[in-house]
């Protein structure tokens, strides 16, 4: 259920909007067509038609329409990733991949934040700072992919 459709079932119209919070109708029809509102407009809107914030978020989730049926391109999209999966679960497993990516993404930005943070505490200059952590973030791809193991090309053979 669209905002829109909430203020009909409960009889307030935009030029009633306008009188009661003091706003211009353009106002109102601009934030309509945008469909940018702020939580505290949107409580104003509810205190207008007596209703909680909860209960507008309430109408909008059970109007929400559920997917019971793919279409067949989407059915399309969902194998290819199944493929890609596929490929992941025979070189690391299915979940471990994403985990141990993860992983190392979060400790590379927490050593790359904490260098950087060292250095600049000992004065040095912050453009020369970041092209030793790219010079080390290379280091360290180059010695992480040197201990992975070569393609057997097994995922290609179906």
């Amino acid at each position: 259920m669209t905002l829109k459709q909430v203020l009909k079932a409960n009889r307030l119209t935009y030029a009633e909007m306008v009188r009661r919070l003091d706003m211009s109708e353009a106002n109102v029809k601009r934030m309509f067509a945008s469909q940018r509102f702020t939580l505290e407009w949107l409580e104003q809107i509810c205190r207008l038609m007596q209703m909680e914030l909860s209960g507008l978020f309430q109408l909008y989730e059970a109007s929400r329409q559920r997917v019971t049926q793919l279409t067949v391109e989407q059915e399309q999209e969902l194998v290819a990733d199944a493929a890609l999966q596929e490929i992941g679960h025979k070189t690391i497993a299915s979940g471990g991949a994403v985990a141990i990516q993860n992983l190392f993404e979060h400790l590379a930005m927490l050593l790359a934040s904490g260098i950087y943070a060292f250095v600049a505490g000992i004065g040095a200059n912050p453009a020369v700072t970041m092209v030793w952590l790219g010079v080390l973030v290379m280091i360290m791809t180059l010695l992480v992919s040197w201990h992975l193991p070569r393609d057997s090309g097994d995922w290609q053979d179906g």
